[in-house]
């Protein structure tokens, strides 16, 4: 056994193999021992406002905050009973929600809360990488939801999804398996006394685990283990080993070593999230079983037991009593991890669970010495023995309504149930009650019954009553009405016999407040005989949680007159714990952040509750009397219940409509921001509007009168859409002809859009420029590109220093002059551009641009982009200049940079392919930069033409990526300028990772695109079985082949762009 380090794990754990590819794809299902296996692969980046969103937004919003996919229907052509999922979270600090469903039997289940677990390996600035399973019965379809939760201004990242369906087999006949000896040594043995509690454990076998998952293919290979050298330096007395098995008897290899603490210390507390009413929970532990064992790599399922929603107990990892699970990463060693099956983020636990899972525990505690009420130092902290995955990771598990009842359980796991000996004492009990918890909703009064059976020899008189304990936490929080002093109830009977059943009534009151706390009861006979045994009840009064569901709503018209009344409704129900009242101190109602427009007074109140009070469950109706505002335009009514100071934890409520008060009216949305403008030269100008009037916009009835400079002339004036309705966004754009001979400076001009001869903007909308001398270029140059690099720019300031002397600009203005070595740090403060050089603080309107001396390479010294094969290299250096910039509200830096510099700094390909291979990729990334340099944008309306990141530009590292490869330096020398074209025009150029071996996709297959030079040609050169990428274009595989066989650069692209001809532009 081989161990090898790695920084940023938190535990021992097998090196899982994981095969991503390129493009959306679905891997052929693989038949394993009948075992049915497929996964598809969506890389493709999920974000606001993206276009790889699959939803539907409402036609006003101004400004996205809340985004939603949702999947295609995917069917993996057979009945699944499983899914396991994995994907890349950039959350930026804000909040992603997966969510999937099933189709069985025809019929959607509903959407199910997914429970995360996190990868620490990835450093962060690499995005998270987050996995889930899911159970479900037989089902044929899957999709799945992410909702994406922005401020405005930023958004989650959420790309390489992989799902991959499970059904696995039973193995209920073990003879044909690898069974290692370990449960049959003297060792383990030890255990057998105590290692399963009165109540069945179902064992491995019966549950049909296949055990041949559990083993290595081939003896001779070392298995290899990471570990985190600090974390096990830092725990060394904790982590501490017993015993590590490494094969079984017949000498046959574990995947994962069996390992043993020297001591089992905790319980961690588990849930996965299962469909509701699961017929199979077996099949649900194998597909499990199958994901953690053989996708994820670790060699077994991480769970120690399983515990189905019958309470029935399974048995988990392979290895007996002790053994060390891979269920909580840092917590792992000396604990024993118990998952419940169900989702419990969502739903309650089921009463019926409490008992057996406390039972259980009570039984391992007894094994292991652990008090189930106590703490202990683990891991750096004083936790409880019995403590949820959350308390150790960043995770929600084992979901909130579990995670509030850890104190029943631990309160169950401290107490023997089993039943004791009748008639042996004067006066002893046994309770028959039945009740091991009581838990309240805010405000609820519940009669409790006792009952306890008289197993001693002499008989309860008249005088005997309950007694309670009175904890100080039961001021204010909850009451029992009726008691006296500290009884709680008198016994109803006037005798009990021995062998009878005594009964005692009480009722507990609870406030708003709450409560963990137990409830301490004795029983006193006869006013003196007091028994030293007390039972002991969990008293919970829940948090009170403030939640609805939109039930139905009326809401105005999208389009109304001034002055215009509206009477609606909304409804909503209630899914909290607390009662809605009309009245009173706690009364609910609809209220908005500021005055309502929509009212005749001035007030935040936008509605109250109809019905006197409204339950939990119960359906709440609020009436709407609204007055269509006095002032045309765009509306947008955000809303929510309130009571008093309590958060409401579901979404807000809105509604959205145009008022207006003449035909036609508009409102700016949005102006193209420029800057420079070299004298000669065209630039595009774009303006947003949105129609607020009563009439729709025609492109023939547009005109736009312009203020403007007398040699700034003014021509192909569009309007997209041709027609642009009520409530829509048009946008207006013109070409801006920059006279030769215009003085340089600042600009202003004015543009007034009319329609029918009649201005419909209530101010003209004024775009300034600065007019400055044309940047003559030699034909043979190079072009600039710009390029957005992918530095974290919302957690972190840029520090950018070089390795010669450099210039600080802001805007065309010198700031200051810094030598070799030196660094600067730029951020935004109060609407300025602050940097902070040398100690010395300078304050700027316009962005900063880093300009090198002397072909200096600048470098962001705080930007960690590091490849994962080698941590020691960080791509942080660039060409070029570097500019920084606030762009949407964050801050942004531009490497800006030739061309050709830009295409050695791209790792699109190796630097050990065939040089006909890299020359043709050259070619392509050439023509694909400049068609968005020279033709469209990529971008729309940004500083920059391209960004770094592969799945929506070019993979582009920088300088540390051209000093490491130069063969692709030389290729991009060699093929300097040379671009494709296509009938004598600059076209776009598309290449993707690999075929399956026989053909490439046409544009007009896979996007829908009317390309002649993009059709489906042979790609028999390549190896491949199954497609990694799009498919259109030029095969990476296919290229390799054919340079391999002795084809030019010029013959390749030619193969797989037809009718193209190559042409140098510089």
């Amino acid at each position: 056994m081989k161990f090898f380090k790695k920084a940023a794990l938190l535990t021992i754990f097998l090196v899982a193999s994981w095969l991503l590819s390129i493009g959306f794809q679905a891997v052929a299902p693989q038949e394993i021992d009948a075992t049915k296996v497929s996964t598809i692969i969506n890389p493709n980046p999920i974000t606001i406002g993206g276009r790889s969103i699959a939803s539907i937004t409402p036609l006003f919003k101004p400004f996205k905050d809340m985004e939603i996919f949702v999947s295609e229907k995917e069917n993996p052509g057979f009945k699944f009973t499983s899914v396991g999922g994995s994907w890349i979270e950039f959350s930026h600090d804000l909040q992603v929600e997966a969510e999937i469903r099933f189709e069985t039997e025809g019929k959607w289940t509903s959407w199910i809360e997914l429970e995360e677990e996190e990868d620490t390996l990835t450093p962060p600035n690499e995005g998270r990488r987050k996995y889930a399973t899911a159970a479900t019965n037989p089902a044929e379809s899957f999709q799945y939801k992410f909702i994406l939760h922005g401020d405005k201004v930023s958004s989650p990242i959420v790309k390489d999804i992989e799902w991959t369906f499970i059904r696995t087999v039973s193995f209920e006949k073990q003879e044909n398996q690898k069974i290692g000896a370990l449960a049959d040594s003297a060792e383990i043995e030890k255990y057998a006394a105590y290692s399963m509690p009165s109540s069945k454990v179902v064992s491995r076998a019966e549950w049909g685990a296949n055990e041949s998952y559990r083993y290595v293919s081939d003896n001779s290979l070392d298995v290899e283990l990471e570990y985190d050298e600090d974390f096990h330096a830092k725990y060394a007395e904790e982590l501490q080993y017993s015993k590590i098995v490494e094969a079984d008897e017949n000498g046959d290899k574990y995947k994962w070593p069996l390992q043993y603490p020297e001591k089992v210390e905790k319980f961690i507390i588990h849930h996965t999230a299962t469909t509701k009413n699961l017929d199979d929970p077996k099949q649900a532990i194998r597909d499990i079983y199958y994901y953690h064992a053989v996708k994820r790599g670790w060699g077994d399922i991480g769970y120690n037991y399983i515990v189905d929603q019958d309470g029935i107990v399974y048995e988990g990892r392979y290895g007996g009593e002790g053994v060390i699970g891979g269920h909580s990463g840092p917590g792992n060693h000396g604990s024993i991890g118990i998952a419940i099956l169900g989702n419990f983020e969502e739903a309650p636990v089921p009463e019926k669970l409490f008992l057996p899972i406390g039972q259980f525990i009570y039984k391992k505690a007894q094994i292991h010495d652990i008090n189930p009420l106590g703490t202990s130092m683990f891991r750096g902290k004083d936790m409880d023995n019995i403590f949820g995955h959350r308390d150790i990771m960043p995770t929600t598990c084992p979901g909130q309504y579990l995670y509030e009842k850890l104190p029943v359980i631990r309160a169950l796991a401290a107490q023997d149930f089993t039943k004791k000996q009748k008639f042996v004492q004067d006066y002893d009990l046994q309770n028959l009650s039945e009740i091991y918890y009581i838990e309240l909703n805010p405000e609820e009064t519940r009669e409790i019954i006792i009952k306890m059976e008289n197993i001693g020899t002499k008989n309860w008189g008249t005088g005997t009553v309950l007694k309670f304990q009175q904890f100080d936490d039961f001021d204010g929080t909850v009451s029992f009405i009726g008691s006296k002093n500290d009884t709680i109830a008198k016994m109803q009977e006037a005798v009990v016999k021995s062998g009878n059943t005594a009964t005692f009534k009480f009722k507990v009151q609870s406030n708003k407040k709450s409560l963990n706390s137990s409830l301490n009861l004795s029983l006193l006979i006869d006013g003196k005989t007091k028994f030293k045994d007390a039972l002991t009840i969990p008293l919970i009064v829940a948090q009170p949680i403030y939640k609805f569901d939109i039930v139905e709503t009326k809401y105005p018209p999208k389009i109304m007159k001034i002055g215009e009344k509206f009477e609606g409704y909304v409804k909503l129900k209630n899914t909290g714990n607390v009662t809605w009242k009309k009245s009173g101190a706690w009364k609910i109602e609809l209220r908005e952040d500021q005055n309502s427009e929509f009212l005749a007074k001035k007030t935040k109140i936008l509605a109250t509750l109809t019905e006197s009070n409204v339950k939990p469950e119960g359906i709440a109706t609020f009436k709407l009397e609204l007055k269509a505002p006095s002032k045309g335009g765009y509306y947008n009514e955000v809303f929510k219940p309130v009571i008093k100071d309590a958060v409401f934890i579901s979404q807000n409520l809105s509604f959205e409509t145009i008022v207006y008060e003449k035909d036609y009216d508009g409102a700016l949305v949005a102006k193209t921001l420029v800057s420079e403008w070299e004298k000669g030269k065209i630039y595009t100008v774009s303006v947003k509007l949105r129609n607020v009037g009563s009439k729709p916009w025609n492109k023939k009835d547009l005109s736009v009168a312009f203020l403007k400079e007398k040699d700034l002339k003014i021509n192909d004036l569009t309007l997209s859409p041709s027609e642009v309705k009520t409530g829509e966004v048009g946008e207006i754009n013109f070409n801006a002809v920059v006279d030769a001979d215009e003085d340089v400076g600042e600009k202003n001009m004015f543009l007034r859009p009319r329609l029918k001869d009649k201005a419909f903007l209530p101010l003209p909308v004024s775009i300034t420029y600065t007019v400055v001398e044309e940047k003559l270029k030699e034909a043979t140059e190079s072009p600039d590109i710009r390029v957005k690099l992918s530095f974290p720019e919302d957690t972190q300031i840029p520090e950018i220093t070089a390795n010669g002397a450099f210039e600080i600009y802001s805007g065309s203005s010198l700031v200051t002059t810094l030598n070799a070595g030196s660094t600067a740090k730029v951020e935004v403060k109060d609407g300025k551009y602050q940097v902070k050089a040398e100690e010395i603080i300078f304050l700027k309107n316009e962005p900063i641009r880093f300009i090198p001396k002397s072909n200096s390479i600048l470098q962001i010294k705080n930007f960690e982009h590091r490849p994962a094969w080698n941590l020691d290299l960080n791509d942080n250096e660039y060409r070029g200049i570097l500019e920084v910039r606030e762009v949407d509200g964050s801050l942004v830096v531009i490497n800006e940079l030739e061309l050709e510099s830009y295409l050695k700094g791209l790792g699109e390909v190796s630097n050990s392919e065939l040089p006909e291979k890299i020359k043709a990729i050259a070619i392509a990334a050439r023509t694909y930069a400049k068609y968005y340099i020279d033709v469209d944008e990529k971008f729309p309306g940004k500083p920059y033409n391209l960004d770094d990141d592969p799945n929506t530009s070019q993979k582009y590292l920088g300088y540390g990526f051209e000093k490491r490869s130069p063969n692709v330096s030389a290729a991009v020398d060699a093929t300097y300028g040379k671009i494709v074209i296509y009938e004598g025009t600059l076209v776009k150029t598309p290449y993707f990772n690999q075929s399956d071996g026989t053909k490439t996709k046409s544009a007009k297959e896979v996007w829908n695109w009317d390309a002649p030079y993009l059709i489906s040609v042979d790609d028999s050169y390549c190896d491949g079985t199954e497609f990694l990428g799009h498919g259109v274009g030029m095969s990476g595989c296919g290229t390799k082949g054919m340079a391999e066989q002795g084809f030019t650069y010029e013959e390749i692209l030619k193969h797989y762009y037809t009718g193209i001809e190559i042409s140098k532009s510089y």
